[in-house]
């Protein structure tokens, strides 16, 4: 599979980032211990937590006003200054150099991953994300193992300060990288929604979290995780501390612990991330991080050892920047550039922080409690995995009805852009209006019909029902008046049929029908079948046959999805859809039967593109409300998908698949998978 325009580049700087975060990590950790004791720990992390609102907040207005395309790049940069005005500082005044570290990465570093995947998430689609999210996170996890080596090897040679240059290289190769690839992107993929820059062209959305059903949920997945990450962290520091007092050892075990984290990341994110994602959606995918929480703090809490709390604290690491961070990360892919530019820094730095603050009054709480804290610190861990098990699934329905939401407000915008021009609105207009007027003419020409059903016997003796068969054979014009003050007769119903194919006893003979109600339906039921029938008769008698709602209707018109030509198989689908919207059928066909329909129509090749003239000229179809669509057989497809699943994002995806547009495009696909089976969304978008 080709890879899209500026993935390249997205890859380079996702594995600068990851090993930027990773070795500032290593060189935090070591640095900090090596100077102070793991008590001070609690009250460091509640100070880099309020530093980092401060930072949060500047940075949510810039990205905001510039994007983070602009942004991201500068933040690289101030990173790496940062850690270059550390290396002169370290040896004179190391304490200070230590917290200071300690914050910048707190603050920083996080900025730097958000932006970064800011920046992401604003260049693709929700599908091409879900695709290209495997590759840039397998490439960020390869960053992960090659920055733990790189502190590893610096602190070695060179001591902290080498760690320190490192990092300053870093920073200025995601600048350069992240610059990149969004140029790359804008210049690339041709679509108004990629192409705004600032808010001014979006459409102006509150920001407020809590006026989003989704942005709440991430808001509480978040701060959960870090209250956890900040247990199973204090835990890790205080058993590392008590077996490696000295500096150099701490340098040693953090960067190698780091390192083995993230080649489990990178062998995770590499074999596992892609297929969960494609196979068992992101609810699931999201999933593994809190059962691997629950399981590892758990065995740690009955085994505590500096190798127990090792593990539970890298298998939290490891799902965090592999599967987690893959499904995370699309959750933000249907959200408004506005809405996404506001809250996405907030939520990822700030609540995070927030989290972190949280956890480190958690510390101290259970330090003043417990006699062992560390245990109850892994027993509040595995609680809150437990919790978080269930929140994701509330996160996964949210992201759904957030595709949706996307859908419609992307459509209007790019429906406005790729407006037709005057010719060519004419020109469909003049071909509509031919097509009626052959049609009608159609309509209008005689068939002569058998009577379905004999007349009374001879020695029965003169009735109105004699009369009426009569005047029915005849098409006399008098039946106009007659049928409308003759009694209601299921034999009559044959002959009553055909009259619908004659313009001047057309409305009569559908009236009669439709008080005859369910005596009718057998009749209306098999000139359902009748292929030499004119289409307007045919699709009265869907009509008809669908106001009496009864089972047997039903399923004669499910019938006549299989015999019908393609324009009653429209109509059909159209009619069974509102009778399930106004009152719902009498019987819901299964899922594996209606399923199995829409595969058989979208492999027949009968479908023609005037199929769709009747529909669109009565304008009543449920999934198009005054749009048009050229695909017949795309719209039967998602006709009776509706027969399934809600109607109204529906038809936003397939107005999104069918506007030509890349980002509609995926975000419809996306929709898509997260709601049909997959063997049916491939077949759709191979009929595109």
């Amino acid at each position: 599979m080709n890879s899209p325009a500026g993935s390249w580049s997205a890859r380079i700087a996702a594995a600068a980032a990851i090993a930027h975060q990773i070795a500032a990590k290593t060189l935090r950790d070591a640095l900090f211990l090596s100077h102070f004791s793991v008590e001070k720990l609690p009250q460091v992390v509640v100070l880099s937590a309020a530093l980092s609102i401060a930072v949060v907040l500047l940075a949510s207005r810039l990205f905001t006003r510039y994007g983070p395309a602009r942004v991201v790049p500068w933040v690289f940069t101030l990173d790496a200054a940062v850690f270059g005005l550390a290396w002169f500082t370290l040896p004179n005044v190391p304490h200070e150099t230590a917290v200071a570290v300690y914050f910048a990465v707190s603050a920083l570093g996080a900025l730097l991953v958000s932006g970064f995947w800011s920046a992401f998430n604003e260049s693709f689609d929700p599908h091409t994300a879900k695709v290209e999210v495997a590759r840039v996170g397998a490439s960020a996890t390869l960053g992960g193992v090659l920055g733990g080596g790189l502190a590893e090897r610096a602190s070695s040679l060179a001591g902290p300060r080498g760690v320190l240059l490192v990092l300053v290289a870093l920073g200025l190769l995601g600048a350069f990288y992240v610059r990149r690839f969004t140029r790359r992107r804008r210049s690339a993929v041709m679509s108004p929604l990629l192409k705004t820059e600032t808010g001014a062209a979006v459409v102006v959305e509150k920001a407020n979290i809590l006026r989003s059903p989704l942005l709440m949920r991430i808001a509480l997945l978040v701060t959960l995780l870090a209250i956890a990450s900040t247990l199973l962290d204090f835990v890790l520091k205080a058993e590392a501390q008590a077996h490696f007092p000295a500096e150099q050892d701490l340098v040693t075990f953090f960067a190698v612990f780091y390192t083995v984290v993230s080649l489990v990341t990178f062998v995770v994110q590499s074999s596992v991330s892609s297929r969960m994602l494609q196979k068992a959606g992101l609810g699931s995918t999201l999933a593994l991080l809190p059962l691997g929480i629950a399981a590892s703090a758990g065995l740690a809490s009955i085994v505590l050892k500096v190798w127990s709390a090792a593990l539970s604290k890298g298998v939290e690491a490891a799902l965090t920047n592999s599967t987690h961070r893959s499904a995370y990360e699309l959750l933000f892919t249907p959200l408004s550039k506005t809405r996404k530019r506001r809250t996405k820094v907030i939520i990822d730095v700030l609540l995070q922080r927030f989290g972190d603050a949280l956890g480190g009054l958690t510390v101290v709480g259970v330090g003043l409690v417990l006699a062992q804290p560390t245990r109850g610190l892994l027993w509040a861990a595995c609680g809150i995995g437990l919790v978080l098990i269930w929140l994701v699934r509330s996160v996964n329905q949210a992201y759904v009805s957030e595709l949706v939401g996307n859908l419609e407000r992307n459509l209007l915008k790019v429906e406005a852009h790729q407006e037709l021009d005057a010719t060519t609105r004419r020109a469909i207009e003049t071909t509509v209006s031919m097509n009626r007027k052959g049609l009608l003419r159609e309509i209008e020409r005689r068939q002569a019909q058998k009577i379905s059903e004999a007349p009374p016997s001879a020695d029965e003796p003169e009735s109105e029902l004699c009369n009426l068969l009569a005047l029915c054979t005849r098409r006399d014009a008098s039946l106009a008046e007659r049928l409308e003050r003759a009694e209601l007769d299921r034999r009559l119903a044959p002959c009553v049929v055909d009259l619908l194919s004659e313009p001047r006893l057309a409305e009569p003979a559908r009236g009669y029908l439709e008080r005859l109600g369910l005596a009718g339906v057998g009749a209306m039921g098999d000139a359902l079948f009748d292929q030499s029938a004119p289409l307007g008769r045919q699709m009265v008698l869907v009509e008809l046959l669908a106001k009496t709602h009864c089972p047997a209707a039903l399923a004669h018109l499910w019938a006549g999805l299989d015999h019908g030509s393609p324009s009653l198989r429209l109509a059909i689908g159209a009619t069974l859809v509102r009778w399930r919207q106004e009152v719902g059928l009498p019987f819901q066909p299964s899922s594996e039967l209606v399923l199995g329909r829409v595969e058989r129509d979208l492999e027949r090749d009968d479908w023609l593109p005037d199929s769709l003239d009747p529909l669109l000229e009565r304008g009543d179809h449920p999934l198009l409300r005054g749009h048009r669509i050229g695909s017949p057989r795309l719209l039967q497809a998602f006709t009776l998908l509706a027969l399934l699943y809600d109607p109204e994002p529906l038809s936003l995806a397939m107005r999104g698949l069918a506007s030509g547009d890349p980002v509609l495009e995926g975000t419809a696909t996306e929709y898509l998978e997260n709601t049909v089976p997959k063997r049916v969304k491939q077949r759709i978008l191979a009929v595109l």
